[in-house]
């Protein structure tokens, strides 16, 4: 199931200040600008500051529809159990095979015995993490700003209701301490994957 995505109008009570809708042009050249002034520019698999600037803005199109107040609940991790069960058929398995070897004879279970003392248990996963992402970027509860309500690294050490009001230079300084990797354009790789940035600012003034 898709998460719930919830736009806040007013910032949760934490601040008299409004979201808004930015304009793609507006978010490409704030974008650009930020770059423009970092030591060294983002450049996941050698892409351009171009393209890199094409993918956020897509992104931002397609999850939060440019809303600086966009608020999105993600669901805990619902296959908490997956590990356990699967290592409960292992062991099953390995008892069967065991079973098994020790029908076929003395050196067969030998062998099975020798594998038993070191059988393969898949690792747990994480425990549930009731995760909340806020703002026009949907920047993460858990990495990158303190919500009061989950343990977060707190990346950028702020609350997350700065994310939802009009200003989105804070939004924008975040998103750029966040190390870059294709998981950041999952969706602009479905949507926009084929999409030139000539095309998709072509209503946009020349940066």
């Amino acid at each position: 199931m898709k998460p719930l995505v919830v736009f806040v109008l007013a910032v949760l009570g934490c601040s008299r200040t409004e979201g808004r809708l930015v304009s793609r042009c507006e978010l490409r050249d704030q974008l650009n600008s930020a770059i423009a002034n970092l030591t060294v520019s983002p450049k996941p698999n050698g892409l351009s500051v171009e393209n890199v600037v094409l993918k956020l803005v897509c992104q931002v199109e397609q999850t939060t529809g440019f809303n600086t107040s966009a608020v999105t609940q993600l669901p805990g991790n619902e296959g908490s159990h997956t590990g356990q069960q699967t290592e409960d058929h292992s062991k099953s398995s390995e008892e069967d095979h065991s079973d098994s070897e020790e029908r076929k004879g003395p050196s067969k279970s030998k062998r099975s015995r020798r594998h038993d003392k070191t059988p393969l248990r898949p690792s747990q996963p994480p425990p549930a993490q009731n995760c909340t992402l806020y703002g026009v970027f949907q920047l993460n509860s858990c990495q990158v700003c303190n919500d009061s309500v989950t343990p977060s690294a707190n990346i950028c050490g702020t609350d997350c209701s700065n994310f939802l009001d009009d200003d989105i230079h804070d939004d924008i300084s975040c998103l750029l301490k966040i190390p870059f990797s294709p998981g950041n354009f999952e969706i602009a790789e479905k949507k926009c994957k084929n999409v030139k940035t000539s095309v998709y600012f072509a209503q946009c003034p020349s940066p």
